[in-house]
């Protein structure tokens, strides 16, 4: 919720509650990309299918799909490459692209209160990520590749994440960093 009160916050961003169908949406991305607007707000519309028409929105660079019925992201997401802020939060996404990392400028996602049971390993290409949101999501466990992350603020709470990695989690990014750090070494030797 931290994340949206400050995209919100610094785009000046006003919602209003109406139900979007596809051929809105496509309206939309079209007069996004026409424009060359670097902002989109389709959050609280009741969206259920994303176009993939959305990963031609090449300037973009902060995009709230949040309070949506998402299931699925379109796999041109990740075309998004000049995209900082992704928030998807409050949406029923089971799981994010898994070359999610292509989007190398992004520096804050949150992915809040979506059943997502893991992040894709290439999340650890995302090197301007500062800020994370997956809390109360369904994350069972984070790929080691987050390690070489250097997020500054992390929430990972009300998960279902194994008992060493929800202890960590009270005690922040630096532990849960470390944790994954061993924990890639050990399996890298036993290979």
């Amino acid at each position: 919720m931290f994340i949206a009160q400050y995209i919100a916050y610094f785009c000046n961003a006003k919602n209003t509650v109406s139900m979007l169908e596809i051929d809105d949406i496509l309206e939309i991305i079209n007069r996004t990309k026409v424009e060359n607007r670097e902002y989109l707000d389709l959050s609280n519309r009741e969206i259920t299918v994303l176009p993939e028409a959305i990963g031609e929105l090449t300037s973009l660079k902060h995009l709230n799909l949040g309070y949506n019925n998402i299931t699925t992201l379109p796999n041109s997401i990740v075309n998004l490459h000049n995209l900082e802020n992704l928030l998807l939060m409050r949406n029923n996404i089971l799981s994010l692209p898994s070359n999610f990392g292509l989007m190398q400028n992004l520096k804050c996602v949150d992915i809040s209160y979506n059943p997502i049971k893991a992040l894709p390993q290439s999340i650890g290409q995302l090197k301007n990520l500062s800020i994370l949101d997956a809390s109360s999501c369904k994350l069972e466990n984070l790929p080691y590749e987050m390690s070489q992350l250097n997020i500054s603020k992390i929430y990972l709470n009300d998960n279902q994440l194994q008992p060493q990695l929800q202890k960590l989690v009270k005690r922040g990014w630096y532990a849960i960093r470390l944790f994954l750090s061993e924990h890639q070494a050990a399996t890298q030797q036993l290979a």
